[in-house]
């Protein structure tokens, strides 16, 4: 292509879709209109069975009608989606039209189908019985009689015609023999050859020859080869041998024909596996399989004889065969036994016998799956177990025992083993693996040995290495002492070196004693291991006094508990001296005050010990030497400042340094008083159950403040009591004065500088006033407001005029109809507001206000109003009207309208009587609309009079207002709810044929045309019935008769038909002609071919007779029509018509002149 040229592509881009992707994607269109297709066609498909079976008022034309246009539509609706995969043009759309138009023709004009009856057999006649539509005719009985022309064969007699072969005697046999022959037979010989070479003769003749004739052959009909025109017996064989029939004669004496027949049958043959003494089921590996140790076959059969057996060995089967005898035995059994070889080894061989073959071929077959041992047979090999003893981890105790466990691997039990001890075997016996866990008992050390074991079926691979089980010794502990001196405290424990034999890990246990007089007083309980030979252990206790410590037991790897005697051990040391500060780290003195510091001493006085007062640079202010004495007090010194006390140089009575517990007290000396007074004297507002902080002002103070307040209560009355400090405020909830009384600062008494005193008030609480309209207001008492009642819907009002601080919160239930009370919360921000009381629903309604907040009492504080108002009215319940649903349809029938009838409405009313009523009455035919009014109604029905003046045609009725005695309306009535009186014509009824006569199981049908349902008053054959039909009466004639209708009545009206009417609808009813074959009897001729004879036929019906007659012949399993013939316009009665070839002759067809009667022959 040339740079220069353009390369020009289409791109075919699809025509959207009518509805955008976005909204709804192409798959579920599609999904959504093959939805609305497969509703059309059930709809199709409801609507055909309803037509089928007389339900519905739609025509054949109606029907086709309404679905080309539903079917039609829908295809044209498709050309304008654009919906892939569903994209119709203009043409398709047309032929499928018509497509679908075909479908619903064939299906309303095919009679049977969808019919409902079609479920069920049964019909209903015309005398209104229920019958089964397939015996409605009985159509063989007009067919009766047939004539059957036999040629007469040559007699001939044949042995097993139905080809027996490789059959075999097992306890009896009948051997079948055939006859053709038109005479009797009077003699039968047959030959039988034994098995041992000799013949004998079976003769049959009178009693014995009749009793196999007349006995029953029909269970030979099933062979293939079976001959009905044929004669069949059978005589026994009960030996085996060859038979044939040598003579026969029939009962002139004559010869009858033999075919060359001969059979020959054996006994069956039979085959099994014997078992030698020494054959078992199980049998050792190692052993190896001869052919000792399988079953042998015992054999009863004519030879040469062929056994199969299936070998299955390691889950593989293979089956061999196994041929005994050479020379042929003919039919004579013989007694043989066999053995079987087998090659290889697994754990295990099965033997099946399949199946026996001898020389004539006859097989006997054996089950498969028997388990039954003259046919199977199973061999386990098994492996040898192994078993050796383990050595033990343990050595024996003195004076204990031990198990030897083994190591194994036993398949079977019991288990024998044999243990060598000192020269000597001892031999045990182990029932379960349970047993052999655990193990075998011995009390001596030495050398064991396990030299011999076998289990249950096979010796066992035995590890002979022996083991050696020594003797453990117990324990001992030796222990070396050495005293642990404190040159001020004494003894003040030891240092215990222990040298231990036996084997590791060793555990000592010991117990500390603390001494008291005469009694020791156990205080611990403890144990040292060790896992050496050497170990030491120091005992120091804690706090002075006098111990003992003892060691009381050794254990170690083998021994456990071994008591140790002798190993107590004493200690005693002195307590250590103390002293210090009783008091705290700080003290606070007051301004120009001093302070004592108590001091305790423990141990051995008296002390001595050393003071000093050091400022806070650490600089010596003053030192001072204490000495000999057991309690004693520091006074400080009033110095102004912050200083330190601090103990130093401390000692007992022996010159020991003695602890100083809390050597240092710091000492904060004030120089200056504390000073508070109230900031101003303004008054304070607070609300009820809140707090609030007073200002004060501090001078000279630090720490905690402690204040006492003179407070007089707004009642009058003075206490004085101490008030909360928070930071630079006092915190008051009371009201009232308040006035400074005392002040305490870190423990200094302080100074109230001023005398001013404050007022504390509370806010006022908010309030509610409620204000209704003096129409609405009934009355009022006790806080409870009354209203007049008002009707559902109505507008019932109050206002709330309120007081305190917004925005509001109210609190109010209501307490509805059917006793439901409901809470809710209002929020206003205003100071007076307006309500809609709720009229919603009928009944007593209370509305009580409960708790009312503002912006100060907010519900945090959760105080409770003295008053809390109620409201209490009554809401009625707007009257209604409704028709009765199962009594809102009237009908009239047109002769029964006068000037003065009157029509009693039924209607269903709510409220209080009486009702003032307005309805509106709408003509149909017309579509014109009358109101009409009912005043004062005290009754559930309205008279309508000559408010309307109807004629033919439907009216409905519709409620517009109903007023009751509260002075509620109505005006909101369901639109569907609405009485329909129709004016309409008598009853009529058709005959849907047009015909005066019928035949015996056609359907008699009739049209009618009214308001259904109808009761039609019938007579048939003098019988006078009455029935209830839709818009069709429809029955099956199984009788001949006259059947005649009398009258027709519709839900209002009743018609009595008579003079031509009733002539139109009368109808003849035939019975179907019958024709019968020589009087009606089944006759079999046998000619000679070229003789004929006569068939006669005789009508039963109405002339002129038309009759169809065939001939058949049997061909093995059917008939075969190999001759029809028609004749017509026979006039009479009866008919002869000669008759000369073979085969069978019926009628298969006759009419007369009404009625035509047929039959199948299969």
């Amino acid at each position: 292509m040339d740079e220069d040229s353009e390369e020009v592509i289409y791109i075919y881009e699809p025509k959207s879709s009518l509805i955008p992707t976005h909204i709804l994607d192409q798959a579920s269109q599609r999904t959504f209109l093959i939805s609305i297709f497969i509703l059309i066609q059930s709809w199709k498909v409801y609507d055909l069975i309803l037509f089928k079976n007389d339900l519905s008022e739609l025509t054949k034309f109606t029907f086709l009608l309404k679905y080309v246009f539903l079917d039609g539509g829908f295809l044209w609706v498709l050309t304008f989606l654009h919906i892939e995969y569903l994209i119709l043009t203009p043409g398709k759309c047309l032929v499928y039209s018509l497509v679908l138009y075909l479908i619903s023709w064939v299906l309303v004009t095919t009679s049977g189908m969808f019919q409902l009856g079609g479920f069920s057999t049964s019909e209903l006649t015309i005398i209104g019985d229920s019958i089964n539509r397939d015996k409605v005719i009985d159509i063989e009985s007009h067919f009766k009689g047939r004539l059957t022309i036999h040629y007469l064969p040559d007699s001939s007699v044949k042995m097993n015609p139905f080809h027996f072969d490789k059959v075999c005697l097992d306890g009896g046999l009948y051997m079948p023999v055939e006859v053709n022959t038109t005479t009797s037979i009077g003699y039968l010989q047959i030959q039988h050859l034994t098995s041992e070479g000799t013949i004998q003769y079976l003769n049959y003749t009178g009693k014995s020859l009749n009793k196999l004739l007349h006995q029953d052959y029909s269970h030979l009909s099933k062979f293939q080869q079976y001959n009905p025109e044929l004669t069949y017996l059978q005589y026994p064989i009960e030996e085996p041998g060859q038979y044939k029939i040598v003579k026969v004669l029939d009962n002139q004496g004559n010869n009858i024909r033999i075919y060359k027949s001969e059979f020959i049958i054996t006994n069956c043959p039979q085959v099994k596996f014997t078992y030698l003494d020494r054959v078992d089921s199980i049998k050792c590996m190692s052993d190896g399989v001869s052919v000792d140790d399988l079953p042998q076959l015992d054999i009863l059969s004519s030879i040469p004889a062929v056994i199969r057996v299936n070998v299955r060995q390691s889950g593989k089967d293979k089956i061999i065969s196994i041929e005994t005898g050479k020379e042929n035995s003919w039919i004579k059994p013989r007694h043989l036994t066999e053995q079987i070889h087998i090659n290889g080894s697994s754990s295990s061989i099965e033997l099946q016998l399949l199946d026996i073959t001898d020389s004539w071929g006859n097989v006997q077959r054996y089950n498969p799956e028997s388990k039954d041992k003259d046919i199977w047979y199973r061999l386990e090999l098994l492996p040898s177990s192994k078993i050796g003893l383990i050595q033990p981890a343990k050595d024996l105790l003195v004076s204990g025992e031990m198990s030897l466990k083994f190591n194994y691997n036993v398949q079977d039990y019991p288990v024998e083993l044999g243990i060598e001890y000192n020269r000597t075997i001892t031999s045990y016996t182990f029932k379960s693996k349970l047993e052999l866990e655990q193990g075998v008992k011995i009390n001596q050390p030495g050398e064991y040995k396990l030299v011999s074991a076998r289990d249950k079926h096979c010796p066992c691979q035995v590890d002979i290495s022996p083991i050696q089980v020594s003797l453990a010794q117990p324990p001992r502990l030796d222990i070396v002492e050495n005293s642990i001196r404190d040159k001020c405290l004494g003894n003040i424990g030891y240092d215990f070196k222990f040298n231990i034999s036996g084997k590791p890990p060793f555990k000592i246990g010991y117990q500390v004693y603390l001494n008291h007089t005469n009694r020791l007083e156990l205080i611990q309980r403890k144990s040292i291991t060790s896992h050496d030979y050497t170990y030491s252990f120091k005992f120091k206790p804690d706090t002075p006094g006098s111990y003992t410590i003892k060691f009381v037991e050794l254990n170690d790897g083998n021994y456990q508990g071994i008591q140790v005697k002798d190993k107590t051990y004493s200690t005693y040391f002195n307590k250590v001296s103390r002293l210090g500060f009783t008091n705290t780290r700080t003290v606070n003195t007051c301004f120009g005050q001093t302070s004592s510091l108590p001091m305790y001493f423990k141990g051995n006085g008296p002390f001595t010990f050393k003071y000093q007062f050091i400022n806070t640079s650490g600089e010596v202010i003053d030192s001072i030497d204490v000495k000999n004495v057991d309690n004693y007090s520091i006074i400080t010194r009033d110095l102004g400042v912050t200083y330190d006390v601090k103990l130093s140089q401390a000692r007992d009575k022996y010159g020991c340094d003695a602890i100083i517990d809390q050597n240092k007290v710091r000492i904060v000396s004030r120089k200056d008083i504390p000073e508070v007074k109230f900031v101003s004297n303004d008054v304070k507002y607070i609300v009820e159950g809140d707090s609030v902080e007073i200002p004060i002002q501090f001078k000279s103070t630090n720490g905690q403040s402690k204040i006492q307040v003179e407070y007089t209560k707004s009642g009058g009355g003075t206490v004085v009591k101490p008030v909360t400090v928070k930071g630079n405020a006092i915190v008051v909830n009371q009201p009232g004065a308040y006035k400074l009384s005392s002040f305490v600062n870190n423990g200094c008494p302080g100074v109230i500088t001023s005398n001013q005193t404050v007022k504390v008030m509370y806010y006022a609480r908010p309030t509610m006033e409620i204000v209704t309209a003096s129409k609405l207001k009934q009355h009022s008492e006790d806080g409870i407001i009354h209203l007049h009642p008002v009707c559902v819907g109505c507008a019932n009002e109050i206002t709330l005029k309120l007081t305190g601080e917004p925005p509001f919160e109210l609190d109010y239930s209501i307490k509805l109809p059917g006793d439901v009370t409901e809470s809710h919360t209002m929020n206003i921000d205003t100071f007076e507001i307006k309500i809609n009381l709720p009229t919603r629903k009928s009944g007593m309604y209370e509305h009580q206000f409960l708790q009312l907040y503002d912006g100060l009492y907010t519900r945090r504080h959760q105080f409770k109003n003295s008053v809390t108002p109620k409201i209490l009215y009554q809401v009625n319940e707007l009257p209604s009207g409704k028709f009765i649903p199962t009594d809102r349809l009237l009908l009239i029938c047109q002769d029964k309208v006068t000037s003065d009838m009157t029509v009693k409405l039924p209607v269903e009313l709510t409220g209080e009587y009486p009702f003032d009523i307005d309805m509106i009455v709408n003509e149909h035919q017309t579509d014109k609309e009358t109101r009409i009014q009912f005043n004062n109604v005290h009754e559930p029905y309205l008279k309508l009079t000559n408010q309307v003046q109807f004629v033919q045609g439907d009216y409905s009725i519709r409620f517009v207002r109903v007023g009751d005695s509260n002075g509620c309306t109505q005006t909101n009535f369901n639109p569907n709810d609405k009485f329909i009186i129709s004016i309409t014509q008598p009853p009529n009824i058709f005959n849907s044929k047009q015909q005066d006569n019928y035949c015996v199981g056609d359907y008699i049908e009739y049209n009618l045309t009214g308001i259904p349902p109808f009761t039609i008053n019938y007579q048939f054959n003098e019988q006078v019935k009455t029935t209830q039909s839709y818009f069709q009466f429809k029955r099956i004639s199984n009788k001949p008769g006259t059947l005649s209708i009398n009258s027709i009545q519709d839900s209002q009206c009743k018609v009595e038909l008579t003079g031509d009417k009733f002539d139109k609808l009368q109808i003849q009813i035939h019975d179907l002609p019958t024709v019968e074959i020589n009087q009606g009897d089944y006759i079999i001729e046998d000619l000679h071919q070229g003789d004929q004879t006569e068939l006669i036929f005789t009508f039963i019906g109405t002339p002129p007779f038309e009759v169809t007659y065939i001939r058949t012949v049997t061909e093995r399993t059917h008939r075969k029509v190999v001759e029809t013939k028609t004749i017509k316009d026979v006039y009479g009665y009866e008919l002869v018509v000669p008759a000369s070839l073979e085969g069978t002759y019926e009628a298969v067809e006759v009419r007369d002149k009404y009625c035509r009667a047929a039959r199948e022959i299969k």
